[in-house]
């Protein structure tokens, strides 16, 4: 079992990283599947999703880089994967190896991602709005953040393996039903059938249709 000197800390990044699973691949079904899905989102409700986008890869963003950072910064401490190597027991020092090789992997990895968050998400950097002429576009690399989320699952990961053992590895990216996102997609496409239904003369007369939701 875990220490209890890591299991309130575990418990909860544990939780957040799995939302951020979660919201990457909504975002994925979303507006990396394909073409044609993009022509769908920009066709029913534009405006809509592009806030939707807006937020979730904020979102994702700020939260990968927020686990990254230090245990400590100047008298405050952050809940961080930092923070979880730091509570360990000094017995503990394989382990502990394994997971400081893995944060400085995951540094690596995220070094495009954490200048997107304190220039662009942070803060309006000036120098790069001067430079970019547009401070609110966010530019980001799909595989360095897919590849991030994979090192931050094993680091999680190892720490399960090393006390609890393999049968209790969390899968944290395959265990998330991205239903919800399929069975929008769907009504969407529905609702553009209908449209066309009606436009066509198939459907003569819509108010023949109970509305189930009139004061949605």
């Amino acid at each position: 079992m875990l220490p209890k000197s890591i299991t309130k800390e575990f418990d909860e990044l544990e939780q957040i990283v799995t939302q951020l699973h979660f919201n990457w691949q909504v975002y994925e079904s979303l507006f990396l599947k394909n073409e044609d899905r993009i022509k769908l989102l920009n066709y029913t409700a534009p405006a809509f999703f592009i806030v939707v986008q807006i937020a979730l890869i904020k979102d994702i963003l700020i939260s990968i880089i927020q686990l990254t950072d230090k245990h400590k910064t100047k008298s405050n401490k952050n809940l961080t994967l930092d923070a979880l190597i730091e509570l360990l027991s000094e017995t503990d020092f394989l382990l502990k190896t394994t997971l400081n090789d893995l944060k400085s992997k995951l540094l690596d990895k995220t070094r495009a991602i954490s200048i997107i968050r304190n220039k662009r998400l942070s803060h309006f950097d000036y120098k790069t709005f001067l430079d970019s002429g547009n401070i609110r576009k966010i530019i980001f690399n799909k595989e360095s953040v897919i590849d991030s989320l994979a090192l931050i699952s094993q680091f999680m990961n190892e720490i399960r393996y090393f006390y609890i053992g393999q049968h209790i590895i969390t899968l944290y990216s395959e265990n998330i039903s991205i239903g919800s996102v399929e069975h929008l997609i769907g009504w969407l496409k529905s609702g553009v059938k209908f449209e066309e239904a009606i436009s066509t003369g198939k459907i003569n007369d819509i108010h023949l249709y109970k509305d189930k939701f009139p004061k949605a």
